[in-house]
């Protein structure tokens, strides 16, 4: 029978993340590599001995992430990422895509340590939500071209005189329902594909 992965002992059987070290020590052997011991990929294992990343943080990307196979800019998702030691789901929207569509840019809604943008692996990827994140902002690149009315490059309501201030408008009173709607979504578990039961 095969031996168990350190992931599949966290998952099922409740293990500490934190002992990956030992479980590790005490299971190597010759031609048994300690990611496999583990259940992650080599890439993965790299940052963990590295300490880019716990391995608490791969615990809880089987447990929330989809997967994701591809993204484009613009899209606004739910992401797992690591600081304070800890791992939290963040959203934000995908800014770049490296070109073996393997890693992201995302421009995060918090800041943290001065910084709003992450590189990522698409699979730290947990969903992708149905909103942008500043759709006026998009809009704006559309439309505005070389008037300099406002701020093209913030989210702000435009000026009473705009051409376009009814369209803009409307744009800010949807991202208000879209956000009122992100909330009712992530409550009722849809966002991460999970119904409840009515058992």
């Amino acid at each position: 029978m095969a031996l168990e992965t350190y992931l599949d002992l966290c998952l099922h059987h409740g293990a500490e993340p934190s002992n990956w070290e030992k479980y590790v020590a005490d299971n190597i052997s010759e031609g048994v590599k300690p990611y496999d011991l583990l259940g992650i990929g080599e890439s993965d294992f790299a940052k963990l001995a590295n300490k880019q990343h716990t391995f608490e943080f791969y615990v809880m990307r089987i447990k929330l992430c989809q997967k994701v196979k591809c993204v484009w800019p613009g899209t606004y998702i739910a992401f797992l990422v690591e600081h304070d030691n800890k791992p939290h789901l963040e959203f934000g929207w995908v800014d770049v895509i490296d070109v073996k569509g393997k890693l992201c840019k995302v421009q995060c809604d918090d800041n943290f340590y001065g910084m709003r943008a992450f590189v990522i692996s698409v699979d730290d990827i947990s969903a992708i939500l149905p909103c942008k994140e500043r759709p006026l902002v998009y809009y704006k690149t559309i439309l505005c071209n070389g008037c300099n009315q406002c701020d093209r490059s913030a989210n702000n309501p435009v000026p009473p005189l705009c051409k376009h201030k009814g369209f803009f408008d409307a744009v800010l009173d949807k991202q208000v329902a879209d956000a009122q709607f992100l909330v009712l979504y992530v409550k009722n578990n849809l966002t991460y594909g999970e119904k409840e039961s009515n058992e």
